[in-house]
Parts: structure tokens; sequence; C-alpha cells
């Protein structure tokens, strides 16, 4: 099964989307320009039948594997690059799946610094999907956890706000 982000404008409705048998359970990120569709198709014409179908920005295949092979061979300031451009693109999904690589590999603080913006990016990816209360728990959680490490110099407001801009560099 092949993993799509498609990238669609905010005037088109979900049941736009649900229309085409061909996807399994669509999930809808809205961001403030547009709409990431996120989905599932084992049928490559599935892609196509969409394109045709409604307006499209973007779209983009999505492979964890390839994700992570293309992880290993850069360093973690290069990576940490990469995740503050998909914070500014709003891309937070993305960011998480990106930093759970570097989480892995981790320990101690570093490991905990990792976790604090998985979560924080997290809470904005419930907020992209309209999930208020869960953003707001997970974001300060997010806060809670990446205010308790010592020597880390990062700015994160301390009450909720969407977007949320990368916290370091």
């Amino acid at each position: 099964m092949q993993r799509y982000l498609i990238y669609i404008p905010k005037d088109v409705v979900p049941d736009d989307i649900k229309k085409f048998s061909c996807i399994d359970r669509p999930i809808f990120r809205y961001r403030t320009r547009d709409i990431e569709l996120d989905i599932h198709t084992r049928n490559d014409a599935c892609i196509d039948e969409i394109l045709k179908s409604i307006s499209v920005k973007e779209v983009e295949e999505f492979d964890a594997e390839k994700l992570q092979e293309s992880l290993a061979t850069r360093d973690k300031e290069d990576i940490m690059r990469s995740v503050s451009a998909l914070f500014s693109d709003e891309k937070y999904w993305e960011a998480h799946e990106v930093m759970e690589s570097l989480w892995k590999h981790s320990k101690g603080d570093e490991r905990k610094f990792y976790r604090g913006l998985i979560l924080l990016s997290a809470s904005m990816v419930h907020y992209q999907m309209l999930s208020f209360d869960k953003a707001i728990e997970m974001f300060n959680s997010a806060v809670k956890m990446l205010s308790s490490i010592e020597g880390i110099n990062i700015t994160i407001p301390h009450s909720f706000v969407y977007p949320v801009k990368f916290p370091v560099l």
C-alpha cells in the first residue's frame, strides 16, 4: 500500500474526497493556506483519478523506509534544519516523523529534548485535525518537558499558538 500527501485548496470539502473508493481512511490536516490530505491506496490510478477530479496544489509520495534511509547519512544539525523548514511550511506530521529518527538514537536529556519537540509537532497535528483539546494538552506537555531540560536555549510560547515556529536554530 502506498501513502501520499496531497495538498488541496481549503475550499475542497471532505465529502469530495471520501467519494473515492480507492482511498482507505483519508486524514485531513488543515493548514493555514490549504489542506494536507494523507491517504493510503493500493492503486496508482486512484491518484490520477483524484488529480482529474479536484484541484491539487502538490502531491508527494511518502515512504517511511526511504525517509529513514535518507536520514541515516545526515548529521543532526542538517536534520534539524530540515525540521525547521517543515515547521515553517506547517508540515508538522512530517517533522514528527523526521524527529523520531533522532529520538530513537538518543539518550538522557537529548532524548527528552527530541521527545519534547515531537510532542510540540504532534500538538500542531492535532490542531490541524481539529482536535483542539488534545492539541492544547500535548502543547502544554511539550512546554513542560522542554522547560525542564537544563542548559538548552529555546524560544517557545507558554500558551498555545498555531502555527508554532520551530523553537531551535
